[in-house]
């Protein structure tokens, strides 16, 4: 006996909303489940395997029908079809038509599935998925949280972090809370008032050299931890903002000098 569907539903791994194929074939004592080609189950009973001439498939009838059939899991929630069984496909439309089984629930030739992934309603990357009624987010790694991972789970400022009684160090703040841009790393100075210094990853000093008179050249280049975007909403948030440069010059004899 071998049974093949084509299904389309919303179920732990195959939350896709696209087909699969699943096959179940048993033979004298042996039974194997086939989903998209791997093979999810080799089976060994210890009794024969009689199919008999019955099959239900999405679920059980009620128990008054007296069945025999039990679904703890429930009925299939999806579509079905492309349905086999043995080498000979069934006909949903003789179903309908009530010249083979019976059916309950269930929509002939049509299939009534909503993605509700697409778009997808999940903020700053959260992951979509969805069930046949509902969807959800799962906002793992994001820094966001809440059904959508809308709330950032970062202080705004430095001014936040000093409100909350935190000492000067290292913190990570969403200077545009619950827009599009992420957070970022920031030294919060917890002086009179809250400094934010955002710092670049380059080294502290930088040695410049001269360049030939009409071609000039840059001395070194610097990558801030946060992108220009984060930069601006950090700024709009400070009353006075202060970038800081260095200079140190010294005298060195020319090569033609004496």
């Amino acid at each position: 006996m071998r049974i093949e569907v084509y299904g389309c539903a919303y179920s732990a791994g195959l939350n896709d909303g696209q087909w699969h194929s699943v096959s179940l074939s048993a033979k004298w004592s042996h039974m194997n489940v086939v989903v998209d080609d791997d093979t999810a189950v080799q089976a060994l009973v210890a009794v024969l395997i009689d199919s008999g001439d019955t099959y239900y498939f999405g679920g059980c009838l009620d128990n008054s029908s007296g069945s025999g059939c039990k679904s703890p899991l429930g009925g299939f929630q999806g579509c079905l079809r492309l349905i086999t069984v043995g080498d000979k496909a069934v006909d949903p439309i003789s179903v309908q038509q009530g010249a083979l089984g019976s059916f309950r629930d269930l929509q002939i030739d049509s299939c009534g599935i909503t993605d509700r992934c697409l778009p997808s309603y999940c903020e700053h990357g959260g992951e979509c998925s969805q069930s046949w009624d509902t969807f959800s987010c799962d906002c793992l790694g994001t820094g966001y949280t809440g059904e959508t991972c809308h709330s950032s789970l970062y202080e705004q400022s430095c001014e936040a972090h000093k409100h909350r009684g935190n000492p000067s160090g290292l913190y990570y703040i969403d200077a545009d809370g619950s827009g599009p841009l992420g957070p970022f790393l920031v030294y919060c100075n917890m002086t009179d008032a809250a400094w934010t210094v955002v710092r670049h990853g380059g080294p502290d000093a930088v040695t410049v050299r001269g360049a030939p008179s009409g071609h000039p050249r840059s001395a070194a280049s610097f990558a801030y931890a946060a992108g220009a975007g984060q930069l601006r909403a950090a700024v709009s948030l400070a009353e006075r903002c202060e970038q800081r440069l260095a200079l140190r010059c010294g005298t060195g004899r020319r090569p033609d000098s004496r």
